[in-house]
């Protein structure tokens, strides 16, 4: 079973917050202990941050089979999506697929019924289990798989819970799980990135806003200029001008004609989350 650090368990003491997060990995270990093949299920915009090496640990551990999918694989290009394939398939079989429009699913699934058509139960069945952070699409998955709205979809953080079996053809079996809530420490810009918190929820919002005004300079400045319908012009780039353009933009204005920031950092970061917003 997976054991907390010394300095995680002082921190459950007198925190129910905390209790419940030990609880939710419980059931992750009933997944992996139970299912003979895990689908880790990533945000391909990034990947790095929507990983989770203790459930990757935990599936080696018990000799289990691990497959990432990359979801939400329609907002961003194919070739930063091979990129990414290409280094996660360094540590197990990898996909990519889009929840919303059927993207590569074909693919997923073929890996699945033929390459682990001989791991089946003493029931004859192919047991899957998808875990994986709010938000990162595990819901949208089940529903494009099953061809079946078995599973609550919501764009807000957090809306899958308890644990059902959903079938998948005749011969498998979809375990569903609540979203992974992570038991380490992880940072708010990650979490708001990945959508784990709604935006009014999280501590120091603009520190997100921040880092996607950052990633948008990165990969690509055009498009983030032309989402918001802005020309930054600043020549050191400073997020919180490029806030300032936006609330400006958007008309989101406090008495006396001043940006309201808080307004549009919740816009940025619910277009982020919401896919809206692509580079």
């Amino acid at each position: 079973m997976y054991h907390p650090t010394t300095r995680q368990q002082e921190g459950f003491k007198g925190s129910p917050i905390a209790r419940d997060i030990l609880g939710y990995w419980e059931v992750i270990e009933k997944i992996v202990k139970e299912c003979d093949v895990i689908l880790e299920v990533l945000d391909a915009r990034m990947p790095e941050i929507s990983r989770n090496e203790q459930i990757e640990k935990l599936v080696k551990d018990y000799s289990k089979e691990l497959i990432f999918v990359m979801n939400k694989a329609d907002l961003i290009s194919r070739m930063e999506l091979e990129k990414r394939r290409k280094e996660l398939r360094k540590i197990a079989d990898c996909v990519y697929v889009s929840s919303t429009n059927d993207y590569d699913l074909r693919k997923l699934k073929a890996l699945l019924f033929k390459d682990f058509s001989e791991i089946k139960n003493r029931f004859g069945k192919l047991k899957i289990g998808i875990v994986g952070y709010p938000n990162t699409g595990k819901s949208s998955l089940i529903n494009a798989l099953t061809k079946r709205k078995s599973a609550k979809v919501s764009k807000r953080a957090g809306t899958t819970h308890g644990v059902q079996w959903i079938k998948f053809g005749e011969n498998a079996l979809i375990m569903d799980s609540p979203g992974v809530i992570p038991i380490g420490e992880r940072d708010i810009i990650s979490e708001g990135l990945l959508g784990a918190k709604d935006p009014e929820r999280i501590p120091n919002a603009e520190l997100v806003a921040f880092k996607i005004i950052e990633i948008g300079l990165k990969r690509n400045r055009n498009a983030l200029e032309k989402f918001f319908d802005i020309n930054i012009n600043d020549p050191d780039n400073d997020p919180q001008i490029i806030i300032e353009q936006i609330a400006i933009k958007r008309n989101y204005l406090k008495k006396g004609g001043l940006p309201d920031i808080n307004r549009a950092v919740i816009y940025i970061i619910r277009s982020w989350t919401g896919g809206e917003l692509r580079f």
